[in-house]
């Protein structure tokens, strides 16, 4: 708090500067000389403070009197604010714009835009809510690997294999979808990601991935490298992949809640439990999900699945094709004008002989490019 009776009382004295007033008050300058300058204009001294003996709060009333009559104004809707900026393309100014429209010509004045903004972060100050990154329906789904896993037993050797679960969560509703995998590599990644869409009926406009090696090669601020599958599957769909920040977890907040409370509460469920085969795990790890979805809030009314109902309609919709897996090599072309694949001979134009060219191979087509162009 600023010592407004110090600041007043040692320059009464009449032997201290601004300077050295801030100096002993380690307060800046601009403060002591916009202190002095209030008591000037509103003949406040430091004999009158002692014949009246003011405290801070009233010396500080004096100095800076209430600006406006708060009863002249009419107060926002804080809480239709707050619902409002979730919905796609609505800003606070847009918001104060209909606040002006419909209460200028009324007998109480609205607030100007300023004091409207400062008035709604007061709001959400006091009333304990969060500032979070604002989460726009259908607009991102945060996608992770979670650090636990279940366990496969062999009933032949009775060996235990583990269970590698992919978890994904809708950013608005935090609707969850989960599957288990016997690697995490990047076929498995890639295969999660179209059955995720699949299962949420549509396909988000972001995507936001850790920066883990099978969605990014090179992790950076500005300009990360997305690996080649993962870059083609989101165009196939028609979104984009957009890494958190390394080191900065609050980037996908809502799954790495999701990632602790759904594995958690799935691995306890099932720890009395022996699957065989993955087809089993997975059949009941999606029965869990689906009671997770469905599980009414503590705090609010519905559930991820109602408020997923509000989204799923502006989601894109699924390319009529499933996105098919691609592995990629380079090759030589042969004096012979052929490229290996797979161990098969494939022919090229003679006019790339010595030349390198990528080979993209997926389960039904065999492609040959030279840097962007197929050939």
């Amino acid at each position: 708090m600023t010592q407004y009776r110090e600041i007043l009382r040692m320059a009464s004295a009449g032997i201290f500067n601004q300077r050295e007033i801030a100096q002993s008050l380690k307060l800046s300058r601009n403060t002591v000389a916009r202190t002095l300058d209030k008591a000037r204009t509103c003949n406040l001294t430091w004999a009158r403070i002692e014949a009246e003996d003011l405290n801070e709060d009233q010396i500080s009333a004096l100095l800076y009197p209430p600006r406006v009559d708060e009863a002249r104004y009419v107060t926002p809707d804080f809480e239709t604010i707050t619902k409002e900026l979730r919905k796609t393309g609505v800003t606070l100014q847009m918001l104060w714009m209909e606040y002006y429209e419909a209460n200028h010509k009324g007998d109480k004045q609205p607030y100007l835009y300023s004091r409207y903004c400062d008035l709604y972060r007061q709001h959400m100050r006091y009333s304990h809510a969060t500032m979070r990154i604002p989460r726009t329906p259908g607009e991102q789904v945060e996608v992770d690997w979670s650090g636990k896993t279940g366990y496969l037993k062999d009933p032949t050797t009775g060996d235990l294999k583990p269970v590698y679960l992919f978890v994904a969560a809708m950013s608005y509703s935090q609707y969850c979808y989960a599957e288990g995998f016997l690697r995490m590599d990047e076929d498995s990644w890639i295969r999660a990601h179209v059955h995720l869409f699949e299962f949420l009926g549509g396909v988000p406009k972001t995507v936001v991935p850790d920066n883990l090696k099978t969605g990014v090669v090179k992790a950076s601020r500005s300009e990360p490298v997305i690996q080649k599958n993962y870059r083609e599957l989101a165009e196939h769909y028609g979104t984009f992949i957009m890494p958190a920040r390394v080191a900065r977890p609050k980037d996908k907040a809502v799954v790495e809640g999701a990632v602790g409370k759904l594995a958690n509460n799935l691995l306890g469920k099932v720890r009395h439990r022996t699957f065989f085969t993955l087809e089993e795990f997975n059949d009941t790890l999606w029965e869990h999900v689906d009671e997770y979805n469905t599980h009414q809030f503590q705090k609010k009314l519905g559930s991820r699945s109602t408020l997923f109902a509000e989204e799923k309609d502006l989601l894109a919709q699924l390319p009529k094709t499933r996105y098919e897996i691609a592995h990629w090599k380079t090759a030589t072309v042969q004096p012979n004008y052929h490229v290996v694949a797979d161990g098969i001979y494939y022919s090229v134009p003679y006019q790339y002989i010595s030349q390198k060219m990528d080979i993209k191979i997926t389960s039904s087509l065999i492609e040959i490019f030279q840097g962007d162009k197929r050939i």
